[in-house]
């Protein structure tokens, strides 16, 4: 192949490349998932680079991730605080966002840090398990381990932890 019917060939491909583009992209997308639609199309992938170069060359702009993410990751915390505060589980919040335990509770110490949620949140939703937890046991428990049990509860009940 020659030089020149090899840049021709560049060109054609460049061309069906940005049309194909052009028609797939939609407004709020992000380069990688135009990307990604674009190999869906095609049936060949290319690099975030000549996505980017091909988006500005047809005057589209994508949406950046990173700021959609934080603007999530901020409604999702919003969601967290007005849970806690209103006393529902790290679980059940973790159902209804639908996302891992463990984000929930990252959540929740990032908000404590800012100072958007008390200091003793965590420790009321652990004390009130392990409650409800020895509760369930309460019967088996020897009389002073019954009367330990009934002073915490009642520690608990004047310190305003009972949801």
């Amino acid at each position: 192949m020659s030089l020149s019917a090899y840049r021709v060939a560049m060109n054609d491909m460049r061309a069906l490349r940005r049309q194909t583009l052009a028609r797939v992209f939609r407004p709020g997308m992000t380069a990688i998932e135009a990307s990604h639609a674009l190999a869906m199309e095609l049936g060949y992938s290319f690099t975030d680079t000549t996505i980017h170069s091909d988006l500005k060359a047809l005057g589209l702009t994508p949406v950046s991730g990173t700021e959609r993410v934080r603007a999530m990751t901020k409604a999702r915390r919003l969601e967290v605080q007005k849970g806690v505060l209103a006393g529902e589980s790290v679980q059940s919040l973790a159902e209804r966002l639908s996302v891992p335990v463990h984000t929930i509770k990252a959540d929740c110490h990032v908000l404590v840090e800012a100072g958007d949620l008390p200091a003793d949140m965590l420790a009321r939703g652990r004390v009130l398990r392990l409650l409800a937890e020895m509760e369930r046991y309460a019967s088996r428990l020897s009389v002073e381990e019954q009367m330990a049990y009934e002073a915490l509860r009642s520690v608990v009940r004047l310190t305003g932890f009972t949801p």
